[in-house]
């Protein structure tokens, strides 16, 4: 239900030429959000997966940058990816937060 919900969204979109991102959450599979990319790529939608070199970009006049979901035990890999390097016993929220300052560090 909740997918027909949001493909209605999208079609929404679409017809009236919004340009879109959509970015994983929780119960989102990043494989199969991925797999989405290709097909929702030509309708104006960009999906966004993983945390990565992709994470930033620009849209029209828009810069943009997605933070799709990270569980606690995949942090380190999206730190890592990021360039981002914290205390190992710092909490999630803290580590999450450098995460989004690499993220955002060249926004004006």
């Amino acid at each position: 239900e909740a997918e027909k919900l949001a493909y209605a969204f999208f079609a929404e979109l679409l017809g009236r030429r919004v340009r879109a991102v959509a970015i994983a959450g929780n119960h989102d599979h990043p494989r199969r959000i991925q797999a989405l990319g290709p097909l929702v790529e030509k309708l104006g939608i960009r999906f966004c997966h993983f945390v990565g070199d992709d994470s930033v970009f620009e849209i029209d006049e828009a810069r943009i940058a997605v933070l799709p979901w990270v569980p606690e035990h995949k942090l380190l890999d999206a730190e890592s990816l990021m360039g981002a390097t914290a205390d190992r016993a710092a909490d999630y929220s803290e580590r999450m937060s450098l995460i989004v300052d690499q993220l955002c560090s060249g926004f004006t």
